[in-house]
């Protein structure tokens, strides 16, 4: 299996995206920052408010997606109230459950593997006796 398939634990792939985002979205409003000063014309010019809005709206789109994602990823991170956890051990008692019955079955097909291989030897023993003797 492939680690792209099946992640280990989803919740620590959650978090490094978060941070990796969170990262990412510091970058762009620290970008955007640099193109306001590189950028920002001067009061005087006549296209100042156009310029400006440009600016506004691309840092605005871009930073709303960013933030978009990081509310999916967060959404997407498993709660820790109270019901989630009394269903994990509700989970937990019932895989133990299924642990034990399995491991009752498994100990009766043994005894069941031992006694049969225990009439096969003594069948062989029986059969490798008769034989010598003839």
């Amino acid at each position: 299996m492939e680690q792209n398939e099946q992640p280990l634990n989803v919740e620590t792939d959650i978090l490094t995206c978060l941070q990796d985002n969170v990262h990412e979205l510091s970058s762009y409003l620290g970008a955007t920052l640099g193109v306001i000063q590189r950028d920002a014309p001067s009061i005087d010019d006549e296209n100042y408010e156009d310029i400006k809005k440009q600016i506004d709206e691309f840092s605005t789109n871009l930073i709303k997606k960013k933030i978009i994602l990081l509310n999916d990823l967060i959404d997407k991170l498993p709660d820790d109230n109270e019901n989630n956890i009394v269903e994990e051990l509700e989970n937990l008692r019932e895989l133990e459950k299924e642990n034990i019955s399995k491991t009752i079955e498994l100990r009766e097909n043994v005894i069941q593997v031992d006694e049969k291989l225990n009439a096969i030897q003594s069948v062989l023993t029986s059969l490798t006796k008769s034989q010598l003797n003839i």
